[in-house]
């Protein structure tokens, strides 16, 4: 293979699905992957302000892309917040409303990757 970079190459026949690995599902692993983990392994130029080095800069290789690697996490705002939304004319937002749409995203998110492929 040379060194030329072809855009137009078909990646058909390349599998960039992530195999539900526990770096991938488990959130303590963010940023402990190993180089090349899901990542195209790519670095800055050397920087003048970082008294010329470079920095590897973090892209997703797979289905996703960043999504794969950037170990979204995420939880709710309190209570006061919501209700602050609702206090000032956001009928619907305040917390009581809120709260059923939590749940299901908690319920849906605590479903094991086995039974979300099946």
């Amino acid at each position: 293979m040379s060194g030329d970079v072809n855009p137009y190459r078909s990646d058909a026949d390349v599998d960039y699905s992530d195999h539900y690995e526990d770096d991938i599902l488990v959130p303590y692993y963010i940023g402990l992957q190993p180089e090349g983990f899901y990542e195209w392994g790519i670095y800055t130029v050397p920087q003048t302000q970082l008294d010329g080095e470079s920095r590897h800069i973090p892209m997703g290789k797979g289905v996703g892309g960043g999504s794969l690697i950037n170990g979204m996490v995420w939880n709710r705002g309190n209570q006061e917040s919501f209700n602050a939304w609702n206090d000032v004319g956001n009928t619907g937002w305040g917390w009581n409303a809120l709260l059923p749409y939590f749940e299901k995203v908690r319920l849906s998110s605590n479903l094991s990757h086995k039974s979300q492929i099946s």
